[in-house]
């Protein structure tokens, strides 16, 4: 062979094997490419996904027919106690099949394969060559065969270092998945990931404001339809809250008048200075909760008495913010207090008057009964004379005992014996 003819063959082999790793390269290159593409439309789709199902689904979609993937679909790993990975959206997979294979990260066969890898060391896990890789379980190979793949990748969805799931794409094409793919794939499943738990996160914050919208119409309810007044007073002793009750106890002010104002806005000067006293001592902790009963006179001329409870309400470093004062109405309660300390007055007046005119009533018989016994001289008139004499003397000794005693549960017995003894012999 000439030396032409040799250079020419050398030349041959050298620019098919160029052509070769140029082809290569730009396969490489296309698939990292499309593996951008893919991620740049997930990252709109998160952006502007309002639900998880739509985010999953939309997902699915992007990488198949953006990508050119076949196979695609993510589940997650909720099962804790079975291990098995449950399916949340695919595209070309049966969930039937799906749930049949059983795919997990358990220690039977069905977890170990790419799933189970995934899941365990939280990293992707790669099969380029699934019909002839030995390393691939002989039942995967088989549904490869049967179903039109030959490379796949399994990336593990992960929030807050925890494996919430895994998004699993297959390729018809062998070798698929090459390290610079599978980073980019890996960038994705990361975005796709962040996705779920923000979604995750927004829903639970709705839900968390709902209820406590909920709870708070509840507890407004609740405070605008108890008799007591309530409101609320930020350090400045300004008016932030009043409900109902504290409204219509103002009586010529709206809400409107009431919220922002102060004591001094409200009530006259004297009376206003005893308030912002009182809620000086709270606001300073010198009282602390304060519980006391307060005179006052309202715009009208009217004389109210009310049952005040204040509690001062601290910030996050514990300075005074405010105080919540808790008003009730006792003004019908003093009045039957009056009447009845009126009455008891008068029921004293009158016992006393009946104690005396008893006890000089007793007094004039048994003087009576002892001036008739100095006229009989038979003993049996003399007899009856003492006996009732005596019994006068016992119901006078019981009547003084019982008069001295603070309390007819101790009274002593001993005693009145011996008082009427001394007064009968």
């Amino acid at each position: 062979m000439t030396f032409c003819a040799i250079f020419h063959y050398c030349m041959s082999d050298t620019h098919v094997k160029f052509e070769d790793a140029i082809s290569a390269l730009s396969a490489d290159l296309r698939a990292a490419a499309r593996a951008l593409r893919v991620r740049s439309d997930c990252s709109k789709a998160i952006i502007r996904a309002q639900s998880e199902k739509e985010l999953l689904d939309e997902i699915c979609r992007i990488i198949a027919d953006t990508g050119g993937y076949k196979m695609i679909w993510i589940g997650y790993t909720e099962d804790e106690k079975e291990k098995i990975v449950r399916l949340a959206a695919g595209i070309g997979i049966d969930p039937d099949y799906m749930k049949a294979l059983r795919l997990g990260w358990g220690d039977d066969e069905r977890g170990q394969g790419l799933t189970g890898q995934a899941v365990r060391t939280g990293k992707p896990a790669v099969a380029r060559r699934i019909p002839t890789d030995p390393a691939v379980a002989e039942w995967r190979r088989k549904d490869a065969a049967e179903r039109g793949y030959a490379s796949g990748i399994v990336l593990p969805l992960v929030s807050a270092e925890r494996v919430i799931g895994v998004m699993a794409l297959n390729s018809a094409s062998p070798d698929a998945f090459d390290p610079t793919e599978s980073e980019l794939l890996a960038a994705l499943a990361d975005d796709v990931a962040f996705g779920i738990t923000a979604l995750r996160e927004r829903q639970a914050r709705i839900a968390a404001e709902k209820a406590l919208r909920s709870g708070r119409e509840i507890l407004l309810t609740l405070i605008n339809n108890i008799p007591d007044t309530i409101f609320y007073k930020d350090s400045e002793g300004r008016y932030i809250f009043a409900n109902t009750a504290k409204v219509n106890q103002a009586k010529n002010y709206s809400p409107v008048d009431i919220i922002g104002k102060t004591v001094w806005d409200l009530y006259p000067e004297e009376q206003a200075r005893v308030f912002a006293e009182e809620d000086r001592a709270t606001l300073t902790g010198e009282r602390g909760i304060s519980v006391w009963e307060e005179k006052m006179t309202t715009r009208d001329g009217n004389i109210e008495w009310r049952l005040n409870t204040k509690v001062p309400v601290r910030g996050p470093q514990g300075k005074p913010a405010g105080l919540i004062t808790i008003g009730r109405d006792i003004t019908e309660q003093k009045r039957a207090e009056e009447l009845l300390r009126l009455s008891i007055r008068d029921k004293e007046t009158l016992l006393l008057e009946l104690r005396h005119r008893v006890k000089n009533n007793l007094t004039l018989v048994s003087s009576l009964l002892n001036l008739g016994m100095n006229e009989l001289f038979d003993d049996r008139s003399r007899d009856v004379f003492m006996s009732a004499r005596n019994r006068l003397h016992s119901i006078v000794a019981l009547y003084e005992h019982l008069d001295r005693s603070e309390s007819l549960n101790d009274v002593a017995l001993h005693v009145y014996i011996k008082d009427l003894a001394e007064a009968l012999y």
